[in-house]
């Protein structure tokens, strides 16, 4: 998909601001394709409880239930209790939250182990059509 990009500035923003309406047209009809489809799984695990089955096969796709074990915290001040006893940082996912980070930086200063990255981004705003 090839597309055009336009010699001036104010030519871009328009450009990107259209690319971004379509992405978001288009987002919406996934989230709504999401939405069906998890109905339709709902269905499927329904008719296979139903009929005492773990799976079942169509001419184009076979579908089978599935047990999953996820975590879920009930204690958080427990949970952080056996972290440290149990040097066990590797449950938690490695990424710091930003807004939290902020907010240190600009209370405290520099956090030790963190450093900053500045990184160029661009907002794209819609202007008011008159």
């Amino acid at each position: 998909m090839s597309i055009k990009i336009p010699k001036t500035i104010g030519g871009v923003a328009d450009l990107l601001q259209r690319m971004r309406g379509e992405r978001h047209a288009l987002q919406a009809k996934i989230d709504e394709m999401g939405k069906k489809e998890k109905e339709i799984k709902e269905v499927a695990l329904g008719m296979l409880n139903r009929s005492h089955l773990d799976s079942a096969r169509g001419k184009t796709a076979t579908i089978t239930k599935v047990v999953k074990e996820v975590p879920s915290v009930q204690d958080w001040d427990r949970v952080y209790k056996y972290v440290k006893e149990h040097d066990a940082t590797d449950l938690f996912e490695r990424r710091i939250h930003r807004q939290a980070w902020r907010d240190r930086v600009e209370a405290d200063g520099a956090i030790p182990g963190i450093q900053t990255e500045t990184i160029l981004d661009l907002h794209l705003h819609a202007s008011r059509v008159k």
